[in-house]
């Protein structure tokens, strides 16, 4: 990272302290109004300024107030009005459906009550004329081609688009990283990604303008001469399908690979593409490199990617987090604490709580276990046990007979994972002994059962570390390259299925330290199968639900040198964290009718969830396929304002509609942006497709889009 160093903010109520005169902006507030309607006024007193790197703070002068506002809920309405008034002029009269499909052509467009930050394909605010989607190979200076059968993001799937510009249609989201210099003024970056799955992703770095008369936003505005520019990643080995870019709480932005290899009887180098068709653009990826693919391992993806803003100029450091570890990710989020980041993937949850505040490069990682509707936490390896109950009969012990006085636990560096991901002569064979298929999820004596999960591992299995691997640092880079296979045989639930988004709520005045049990997290799932049966919070529900969780501590004995710490009789116990999931409670949910259909006033396969403070509220986007048009939904909650609401009490309602056969992602409430103080929710629309119900948009482009202030 060198001198630059990463400040702390909150949201977006920040910038990164990169340099000497980098300060970091946090906004005060004399008012706050929690219901987000349209008369909700916040207005902003000061922003003060802290910087890392000296320890001055100072205040910033004060913003204009500003106003969140909803689109309007009646374009429909007044649409139906106008379209039959024009009718009953008309020298002819209408056909009986013309007004429904005008207005609901009209009524669903994305532009409405939305505005356009940017869509794919175009040339015109990118370096070197470069479109908005293209895909670099790793020298950055030839892009990827179309094979021929690439479908919509190649326009059509026939043999003449071979040899035609790629273009990733699927914008996953985009997410804001403000920067300030007392020389220099302020700069808003933001970073978007591109999803693949199965096709070449990429992720871009543009220059946010908001300082425009009417306060919308623009890529690349008057006040920076700097272009949207494809980020390097060829340091990481390639970026295989980008999710949701997340901020973190120390102005750093997470990125989960959402794709990742099969690995058991699979081969290095060209092999490994022979088992995982869908990662073969990979090849095409490397380029004139292509030499070094003899080299891949199918342990090189699926991992969490950091990106930070280094320079004022948008220089990005590139890092991938092999620590927290491996798996097709879903979600992540990081919580105020900055050491606890709470992520799912693969039927899983884990919790990862770095060792230092603001540094993912090292620490200890851990899987969900079901205790009725409440998680309960379990690190992958042990770091000590404590034998009795008094201090003249209690021992410390650690295990593989490792020297307390040094046990690492789990708690990993960075380097080693990568050198055994990146190592082709290492496999799935040098960590796991193999046992006879399993009867009714039965295994051998010595072999635990892992139950098969989609993509990765292809069948019910039974496994057994091998030998040589059966210590604390070999249990540990198992735990990261092969974290599913390793929570399953130690008891995880597996059946945390179809959870699409996670996010933290943060109180005003959270404060470092507190052991408070204010603050929740969300989760959204895209919906809820019988193989999710924990009691009456989790019951059958093939539309979707959100639901929250309280919060809870991790706490292990206190160990100084190898010896336990002792107050009076009682142990000294240390919080490791107390940002850990516990109690499941049911926020809002979708309902389906006899044939299936979901309810049009409710969500629906919600995917991508946003939280804003000030306004108490939740922001839900639905996958496509729930609802015709899939929806953004607010969930204004009283949360903040009475402790004892039940979790459901709030308000639903839908304050945006996506393009036919798009998905709304991407969801990010971004707090009082730096420079204008004003308040913005950015939702991605991407993959427009064709659905049974109705044709798709007209072009195939994904948009950025955006409302507010």
């Amino acid at each position: 990272m060198g001198k630059a160093t990463v400040a702390f903010c909150l949201l977006a109520l920040c910038a990164v302290a990169l340099a000497q005169e980098m300060w970091v902006t946090e906004m005060k507030f004399s008012a706050v109004s929690p219901t987000g309607s349209e008369d909700d006024m916040f207005t902003s007193t000061q922003a003060v300024a802290f910087n890392y790197n000296t320890g001055e703070t100072k205040s910033w002068p004060s913003q204009d107030d500003f106003k969140f506002y909803y689109p309007s809920s009646e374009c429909s309405e007044d649409c139906m009005d106008e379209c039959s008034e024009d009718c009953e002029e008309a020298d002819e009269p209408c056909a009986a459906d013309k007004c429904d499909k005008q207005c609901a052509d009209k009524c669903r467009d994305p532009t409405v009550g939305l505005k356009t930050l940017f869509r794919t394909g175009t040339a015109d605010e990118t370096e070197a004329g470069k479109m908005m989607g293209e895909v670099s190979d790793m020298s950055m200076a030839s892009t990827l081609k179309c094979s021929g059968t690439d479908g919509y993001d190649c326009a059509d799937a026939s043999a003449s688009n071979t040899g035609a510009t790629y273009m990733n249609t699927n914008v996953r989201g985009t997410t804001f990283v403000p920067v300030a210099s007392d020389t220099a003024g302020f700069k808003n970056f933001a970073f978007t990604s591109f999803d693949g799955k199965d096709k070449p992703s990429a992720v871009y770095l543009s220059q946010l303008s908001t300082i425009l008369d009417d306060h919308d936003m623009a890529l690349n505005g008057p006040d920076g001469p700097m272009m949207s520019k494809e980020v390097d990643v060829k340091g990481i080995n390639g970026i295989v399908a980008p999710g949701k870019p997340a901020n973190t709480p120390w102005c750093s932005v997470l990125i989960p690979e959402s794709k990742t290899a099969m690995t058991r009887d699979v081969g290095a180098g060209s092999e490994l593409f022979t088992t995982n068709t869908d990662l073969a653009w990979i090849q095409q990826y490397y380029g004139e490199q292509a030499s070094d693919i003899a080299s891949l391992s199918p342990y090189m993806w699926g991992y969490n990617v950091e990106m930070r803003v280094e320079d004022y100029e948008g220089m990005v450091g590139v890092f991938k987090r092999y620590g927290m570890g491996r798996l097709h990710w879903t979600s992540v989020s990081c919580a105020p604490d900055m050491m606890t980041c709470v992520g799912s993937g693969n039927g899983i949850v884990v919790a990862y709580v770095a060792s230092d505040k603001m540094d993912l490069s090292k620490g200890r990682l851990f899987f969900g276990m079901w205790d009725g509707d409440s998680l309960e936490f379990k690190e992958f390896v042990t770091k000590y046990m404590v034998e009795g109950e008094s201090s003249d009969t209690a021992t410390l012990t650690c295990p593989y007979g490792q020297d307390c006085a040094a046990a690492m636990g789990s708690e990993i560096s960075e380097d080693m994972v990568m050198a055994k991901a990146q190592d082709s002569s290492f496999g799935f064979s040098d960590m796991f002994e193999v046992g006879a298929a399993p009867a009714d999820g039965v295994c051998a004596d010595g072999f635990s059962f892992v139950k098969m999960s989609a993509g990765l591992v292809p069948a019910d299995e039974c496994l057994k570390v091998k030998a040589e691997m059966d210590t604390q640092e070999g249990r540990s880079i198992i735990a990261r390259l092969e974290t599913y296979r390793m929570a399953a045989m130690m008891g995880a639930a597996v059946n945390i299925e179809m959870v699409s988004g996670v996010v933290s709520s943060i109180d005003d005045d959270w404060k470092d330290g507190d052991d408070r049990e204010e603050g929740l997290w969300f989760w959204s799932f895209k919906m809820i199968t019988s193989e999710l049966d924990k009691g009456e919070a989790f019951d059958e529900n093939m539309c979707g639900c959100v639901y929250r969780s309280t919060r809870g501590s991790f706490k292990e004995a206190d160990v100084d040198a190898g010896e336990l710490l002792w107050d009076g009789d009682d142990l000294e116990m240390a919080t490791l964290s107390s940002w850990m999931p516990k109690k499941f409670e049911k926020v809002t949910c979708g309902m389906a009718d006899n044939a299936g259909v979901c309810d049009d006033d409710l969500v629906a396969y919600p995917m991508d969830i946003s939280w804003s403070q000030y306004h108490n509220t939740l922001f839900i986007g639905e996958y496509m396929g729930g609802h015709d048009n899939a929806r953004v939904w607010a969930f204004e909650t009283p949360y903040n304002r009475d402790a004892e609401a039940a979790p459901s009490n709030g308000e639903l309602k839908a304050i945006a509609i996506a393009p036919k056969g798009a998905s709304a992602q991407g969801l990010m409430w971004h707090q009082n942006l730096v420079y204008n103080a004003l308040s913005y929710l950015t939702v991605s629309f991407g993959m427009p497709r064709p659905m049974a119900t109705g044709a798709m948009m007209s072009d195939k482009a994904g948009y950025q889009t955006y409302l507010g202030p």
